[in-house]
């Protein structure tokens, strides 16, 4: 029986630079800062490796260290750890499973499973947060010496080639010689049991988050539960200054409520659906005269002492009121555990549609909603009001879209790209204003998109139109689910907070990826890929972290999108004053909908007649009010588009005929005969 030679064996070659760029593609999908993704695995690996589970001996410590003078390097340095201990093994030894103390086999490889031990949970999984160490190094190197109980030192060395990540190993004297060569002489040996990551030539942005308090900031986030409660010590060390590390829970976590603010802390509160488990601490404040930023606002979920991320109340209790909430929740060890199989590979987001994280959302979504209505002041009335208000919108919409098929405003053959940001949009009017690429669906007839299929571009790109004034904005991608009404990966796709954006320019289009739908992340349904800006600092009348404009682009998953009509939905603006004068001052204004030839009414809250007729709380009323606004908007949207529907093309022609054709139009879609019926 003839068979291949060993001779002619050949092992499949990878492009490790690719697939480590994807890896830390995953990670820039939650975060854009490489200086977050680097405090958090760098610490991370220090308190697994702790020798005292709750540091009750307050030996344990975590040293960063910024070296940027005659060689730039960055040190992670632990102590009242074991060090890597075990022993280095071949390929073929590491196909037998590896015990928790073969610590430093499993540094040097990867995706070898990070088991639990008996007294504590690890917050590491399969290693892929060692490759952002390489990540962040521009000549993707590092060094990481050692010093064990057993008196061993030990040096190693990992570099990422274009199909290899070697690593290179010495023990004793040789190792110390290879530390001295290889950083100047800068760097002595450790004295003390415990391991030094080294990290040579980092990137220029982690070096400015490490000088300019950014990643203080983020080590104060991230690791305020392992500072406040178990006397973690944290210490930032740059020359001769030296930053201990406190905790976020000293400035928002302390229950005791000052003026104004409102504190919602309960303890012991069972899980529904999981018998005798609870959740142990449940903390929320809301500060009406704060506006926390993105990266604070929500309810920290923390695992093992370290923040996960956070859930927004956005999708409970509105936008108004969840941008003056911060918080946290911490579980029993058994749910975490559980909770685990929800989270995301590189620990910065959950699977909100997947049990156990469902049943904690859920859990969350009636705390806060019980923590409204009673200490904020979101009572029954209110929410009748917004059913009415929801019913209203629903019959002038259905109204709108009769009309407007009787006009011969039919939905569909018309793709977006034709009509967002053409010559004299409405759009335009946004003092800023943000805009998402016409991503490619798979099919171009449909916004159908089937499991296994993508959708290509997904990008987002920013206009100024405030003349002379520059501005520094945030820009946010997210994918969000309309049933469900949650984020898809617990978190942006793409966030970037602090773009320039020059006087009267537009940017450059950002993000421009792909987005594969599975099983895993989507149901069947409606989902919108849902891009906005903030300013970054005050300007004018609009305060910080001031949401300026959205723009959404629906799609429907293993679904055929309803038929419906040119009106995809009517909101409430608290006001225009996003628009440039005279536009500020209208009732209505129309933009571009999340499918293509559809338009969202956008209906001016703080104008007379608005105000007016909300304040009747009258069902019948609101719905005409509404309807009414349609009638002048579908004549502007026939000018802009050119269709020659209302207006003829020999009508434009003649401006005073354009104004009589229009009043003509107004009267008569908003008499008796068409009223009645809304």
């Amino acid at each position: 029986m003839s068979n291949f030679t060993e001779q002619h064996r050949q092992d499949m070659a990878f492009n490790m630079r690719g697939i480590i760029d994807q890896l830390l593609d995953g990670y820039e999908q939650f975060e854009k800062h490489k200086s977050h993704w680097l405090q958090k695995d760098g610490i991370q690996n220090c308190w697994d490796a702790r020798k005292s589970v709750l540091n009750k001996n307050k030996k344990w410590k975590c040293v960063i260290e910024l070296y940027d003078e005659k060689l730039k390097m960055i040190t992670i340095t632990d102590y009242g750890t074991f060090g890597l201990t075990g022993n280095r093994f071949t390929s073929e030894e590491m196909n037998r499973d590896l015990q928790v103390s073969e610590r430093w086999c499993r540094f040097e490889n990867y995706a070898f499973a990070n088991d639990d031990a008996k007294d504590k949970e690890l917050l590491g999984s399969r290693g892929r947060g060692k490759f952002i160490f390489t990540g962040v190094s521009k000549t993707n190197t590092i060094f990481y010496d050692t010093l064990r109980d057993d008196g061993v030192y030990r040096i190693g060395k990992r570099m990422v080639e274009k199909t290899k990540i070697p690593n290179w190993v010495e023990d004793g004297d040789s190792a110390k010689q290879i530390l001295k060569e290889n950083t100047n002489d800068i760097l002595k040996p450790l004295d003390h049991v415990g391991t030094r990551i080294i990290i040579m030539q980092p990137s220029h942005e982690v070096i400015k988050d490490f000088n300019n308090g950014k990643l203080a900031e983020f080590i104060s986030d991230t690791w305020w539960e392992i500072i406040k409660k178990y006397n973690a010590i944290i210490i930032l060390k740059n020359k001769s200054r030296i930053t201990t590390i406190k905790s976020f829970a000293d400035k928002y976590y302390n229950n005791i409520p000052k003026s104004e603010q409102k504190i919602w802390s309960k303890k012991n509160i069972k899980i529904p659906n999981w018998e005798n488990i609870k959740i142990k601490n449940l903390y929320i404040l809301y500060d009406p005269n704060i506006i926390f930023d993105d990266r604070y606002q929500g309810i920290a979920i923390q695992r093992g002492g370290m923040n996960i991320c956070r859930k927004t109340t956005d999708e409970f209790i509105g936008p108004d009121l969840s941008k003056h909430i911060t918080g946290y929740v911490t579980c029993e060890r058994d749910f975490e555990k559980e909770l685990r199989k929800s989270e995301g590979v590189e620990h910065y987001s959950y699977n909100w549609g997947r049990v156990p994280a469902k049943d904690l959302r859920d859990l969350l979504h009636s705390e806060i909603l019980d923590f409204a209505e009673k200490e904020l002041g979101l009572n029954q009335k209110q929410q009748a009001s917004n059913e009415h208000e929801n019913k209203a919108k629903n019959r002038a919409k259905s109204k709108a879209n009769q009309i407007a098929k009787i006009f011969g405003f039919a939905k569909g053959g018309i793709r977006r790209s034709n009509i967002r940001g053409g010559p004299g949009s409405k759009k335009l009017a946004k003092k800023l204003q943000v805009q998402l690429n016409d991503c490619k669906f798979p099919n171009k007839k449909t916004e159908r998109v089937n499991y296994g299929q993508s959708l290509h571009d997904i990008g987002a790109r920013i206009i100024n139109n405030m003349g002379r004034q520059d501005v520094n904005v945030a820009l946010r991608i997210m994918i969000r689910s309309i049933e469900r009404n949650d984020l898809i990966f617990n978190e942006p796709i793409f966030v970037n907070k602090d773009i320039g954006v020059k006087s009267s320019s537009n940017t450059r289009y950002y993000h421009m990826k792909s987005l594969l739908i599975d099983k895993n992340n989507f149901a069947p349904g409606q989902y919108k890929i849902t891009s906005d800006i903030s300013l970054m600092k005050p300007f004018d009348k609009f305060k910080k972290a001031e949401r300026m404009d959205k723009s959404e682009i629906s799609f429907w998953v293993e679904q055929d999108p309803p038929e419906g009509g040119i009106w995809e939905d009517f909101v409430m603006v608290k006001s225009f004053d996003t628009f440039s004068e005279p536009k500020n001052k209208q009732r209505a204004d129309h933009i571009p909908g999340t499918r293509p030839n559809t338009y969202i009414l956008q209906i001016n809250q703080s104008h007379r007649d608005t105000k007016i007729c909300l304040d009747k709380d009258d069902e019948n009323e609101l719905a005409k009010y509404q309807y009414s606004l349609t009638i002048p908007e579908l004549c502007i949207i026939d000018l802009e588009m050119g269709h020659n529907i209302i207006f003829k093309e020999d009508d434009i022609k003649h401006p005073e005929l354009i104004a009589a054709i229009q009043k003509h139009t107004v009267d008569k879609y908003t008499d008796d005969e068409y009223m009645d019926d809304v």
